[in-house]
């Protein structure tokens, strides 16, 4: 290659060490907005649960080589977050708020899988209602919490 396409390289990559990153969380500056009704809040609360369990499935199960086979060598134990064979589970995670009837405004988080049904309730895997319930106060100030302009 020629000298001057490393020497920007090596700028670039000077820079890059130098460079700050600035992450925002925007979830509370959302859910706080004055012209949000409750429906809105409550499409933005789902998301965020469903968001939440997505991450809490994408750990992986551990694999190893054996014998020119791949073997599963780790899953998920009693208590913990089922880990991710397929994914399937994972992309199965959906959320939905229907229109409202009346003055009632439902959200639903979920999965439509049976095997997900079994983990949750009889192998002690639970990940949908653990997860909501370390997020609940967090998904109330959401719904319901001070109205605030931005």
């Amino acid at each position: 290659m020629p000298s001057a396409v490393d020497a920007a390289r090596a700028r670039r990559t000077a820079r890059a060490t130098q460079v700050k990153i600035n992450e925002q969380w925007f979830i509370n500056e959302v859910a706080n907005r004055v012209d949000l009704t409750l429906t809105q809040r409550v499409k933005v609360a789902c998301e965020f649960l469903k968001d939440k369990i997505v991450k809490n499935l994408n750990v992986p199960v551990k694999k190893e080589i054996i014998g020119g086979v791949t073997v599963v060598t780790e899953r998920s134990k009693p208590g913990e977050f089922p880990r991710a064979e397929t994914s399937t589970l994972l992309r199965s995670i959906f959320s939905d708020v229907p229109r409202p009837q009346g003055h009632k405004v439902v959200g639903y988080v979920g999965m439509p899988l049976d095997y997900g049904v079994k983990l949750e309730l009889k192998m002690n895997r639970s990940f949908l209602l653990r997860t909501f319930r370390s997020l609940k106060p967090s998904l109330e100030r959401m719904v319901s919490g001070p109205i605030t302009g931005i």
